[in-house]
């Protein structure tokens, strides 16, 4: 041990720690606290989700204008760059569950929601306002949490494009009450 002598009576030892301020131990104890609060309170998910994803449990209703849309399908779109979204069939009473990529649930994080309704002709067309059907006009803007439940309600109002009726898609053919008569073709 290295020792210099500063009086007669007195030795320093010149590799001895030297002792931490107190106020740096309770910033480190507050510090501790504060993260584990915040991991509790779900602060932290956007970290952890970032750094290291989860795929969770999705599912959800689709209604429009007050009743289950019974067909089409729900689609999500992550705002994280580079991260796969989920999709999911619409059920006949309007209820859905997400799959990515074929495996069941959808990756932690903001995801936007869109719902496809086409018409069954081609080139198929939205039956849906165009709010409803875009990633970038959607509404539904969800936050898929680790740990926690993630059922949504997709809530949809407006007008069906080419009336369509909520329950059935949209014919490709006319029926013979909407096809004018022999006799007004002749004309």
């Amino acid at each position: 041990m290295a020792e210099t002598k500063t009086s007669e009576t007195e030795s320093v030892d010149l590799f001895a720690p030297a002792a931490a301020p107190r106020w740096l131990a309770g910033f480190l104890a507050l510090g501790a606290v504060l993260g584990v609060v915040g991991w509790l309170l779900g602060f932290l998910d956007p970290i952890l989700d970032s750094v290291s994803p989860e795929r969770v449990e999705v599912t959800g209703r689709v209604t429009f204008n007050g009743e289950p849309l019974k067909k089409g399908l729900v689609q999500t779109k992550s705002e994280i760059k580079g991260r796969m979204g989920g999709l999911g069939e619409i059920k006949e009473d309007g209820t859905f569950e997400l799959r990515t990529n074929g495996d069941p649930g959808v990756f932690t994080g903001k995801h936007r929601f869109t719902v496809s309704y086409m018409t069954s002709t081609f080139p198929p067309v939205s039956l849906l306002p165009d709010e409803y059907f875009l990633p970038e006009k959607t509404p539904f803007r969800f936050t898929v949490r680790r740990g926690k439940p993630n059922q949504f309600d997709i809530v949809m109002v407006g007008t069906m494009k080419g009336s369509a009726p909520v329950s059935e898609e949209k014919p490709a053919v006319p029926s013979e009450t909407e096809q004018p008569a022999k006799d007004e073709i002749e004309k």
